[in-house]
C-alpha cells in the first residue's frame, strides 16, 4: 500500500509541470486509499486527472511525430552539406543545381550544333574582389544575376533558341553580342570587380556602373538614382532600402572556394546545434557584424528569430530568458541589448559547442 502510494505521488509529480490540477484534484488524488464519505469526489477527481492525461498523451504523440520529421529534414540537411563541402574542398565552386543544371543543357545543346564554346555563369568569370570590405554588399546587390549564363556573342542567339526550345525555366543568358562597350566608371561597384572576359566585363559595368559606392548615409542621399553602403543601405531609382545580407553566400573572385567552404562548414556546425545554441550564434554573429566594442541594440520579433534560426518560437522565448536570467542581455521587449563583456561570455558559450563538435 506504501509503495503504490509513492507510485502515485511520483506520476503526480512528473506529470505536474505538464498537468496542472486544481488545488482540490490535488488533494483527493494524495488520499485515494484513505476511507472516507468522499468516494464520490475521488472519482470526479480521478477521472479529471485521467482525461488530462490523455489529453497530454495526443500532445506528446503530435511532438514525437513532429520531432521525427524534424531529424528527418535536419539529416537531408546535413548530407548536402557534406556534399558540398566535399566539391569545394576538391576546389569546385558551387552553384546552386538549377543553374549548373542550365548550363549543362546550353553546352550539350551547342555541342550537338558543332559548337565549340566555353558555357560560363557570371560569377565565375569575376576574377577578383579587389575591395573585399564591399563584397557582401556588391554581391547581395547582384542577387541572381550573379549566376547568369555567358556565351561568346557569335553563339549568343544560338544559347537562346536552346533556351527556348528545351524550355529552360531556370537559366538567363545574357544577351552578350548586344551588350555596350564602356569602361568601369570611377567609384562605382563596378570598379572593384576584376574580369579579363570582355562579355563579362560589359556585363558589370552595365549592372554596376550607376552604383556608387557611398561612405555614409550623407553621401548615400547624394545618389539617389543608385548608391551603396557597405552596411546594404541601398538607394535605387528615387528610394532607399536596407538589403538583408545575412544569407548571401559569396561567390565572387578567385578565394570564393575558400569563403564557400568557410561558410560551408559553419553552416554544418549550425544544423547540427540545438536551438538554444543557434540563438547564441545568431546573437553573436550580429554583435561581430554591427556591435563594434560597444554596445549593441537590435531588435527581433519572436517571428524574426524563428525564421533566422530555424527553431520554434517557443525554444527561442526560452533561450532568451535564460540569457537574460544569467545577465548574459538586457531585453526591453523583443529589443535586446548587448555588451561587449556579454558578448564575450555568450562567445564562450558557442565555442564549447564548438569544440565538443571538433571543429
Amino acid at each position: 500500500s506504501t509503495s503504490r502510494r509513492q507510485r502515485q505521488m511520483c506520476i503526480r509529480d512528473s506529470l505536474e509541470a505538464d498537468l496542472p490540477s486544481l488545488s482540490s484534484e490535488n488533494t483527493y488524488l494524495e488520499t485515494l486509499e484513505q476511507a472516507d464519505g468522499e468516494t464520490a469526489k475521488k472519482r470526479e477527481a480521478f477521472d479529471a486527472f485521467r482525461e488530462k492525461v490523455h489529453r497530454q498523451d495526443g500532445i506528446y504523440e503530435e511532438n514525437k511525430i513532429h520531432l521525427q520529421d524534424q531529424c528527418k529534414e535536419r539529416e537531408k540537411e546535413i548530407g548536402a552539406l557534406q556534399e558540398k563541402i566535399r566539391r569545394l574542398e576538391s576546389n569546385i565552386l558551387v552553384f546552386p543545381a538549377e543553374v549548373e543544371n542550365a548550363r549543362n543543357k546550353i553546352q550539350r545543346g551547342l555541342e550537338k550544333q558543332g559548337i565549340q564554346t566555353e558555357v560560363h555563369i557570371f560569377a565565375e568569370l569575376v576574377q577578383e574582389v579587389t575591395a573585399p570590405e564591399w563584397r557582401k554588399a556588391v554581391e547581395t546587390f547582384l542577387g541572381r544575376k550573379r549566376f547568369y549564363i555567358i556565351v561568346d556573342g557569335a553563339h549568343c542567339h544560338k544559347a537562346m533558341q536552346i533556351l527556348q526550345k528545351e524550355r529552360i525555366y531556370d537559366g538567363n543568358v545574357v544577351i552578350t553580342d548586344k551588350l555596350p562597350e564602356t569602361e568601369a566608371v570611377e567609384g562605382s561597384a563596378a570598379e572593384i570587380l576584376r574580369i579579363p572576359n570582355v562579355y563579362a566585363r560589359r556585363y558589370a559595368n552595365y549592372l554596376l556602373n550607376g552604383i556608387h559606392l557611398c561612405e555614409n548615409l550623407e553621401e548615400l542621399h547624394e545618389y539617389p538614382k543608385g548608391g551603396l553602403m557597405r552596411d546594404g543601405m541601398l538607394a535605387k531609382s528615387y528610394a532607399v532600402a536596407m538589403m538583408d545580407m545575412r544569407r548571401t553566400e559569396l561567390c565572387l573572385g578567385a578565394d570564393a572556394i575558400r569563403c564557400q567552404l568557410e561558410q560551408s562548414r559553419k553552416e554544418r556546425l549550425y544544423v547540427m546545434l540545438p536551438g538554444n545554441e543557434r540563438v547564441y550564434l545568431i546573437l553573436t554573429n550580429l554583435y561581430e557584424t554591427y556591435g563594434k566594442r560597444d554596445t549593441y541594440s537590435v531588435y527581433l520579433s519572436r517571428k524574426d528569430f524563428s525564421e533566422v534560426t530555424g527553431v520554434s518560437e517557443r525554444t527561442i522565448t526560452r533561450a532568451l530568458k535564460d540569457l537574460e536570467e544569467q545577465k548574459l542581455i538586457s531585453r526591453d521587449g523583443w529589443n535586446i541589448v548587448m555588451t561587449w563583456e556579454q558578448y564575450q561570455r555568450i562567445r564562450k558559450l558557442v565555442r564549447v559547442q564548438n569544440n565538443e563538435t571538433g571543429e
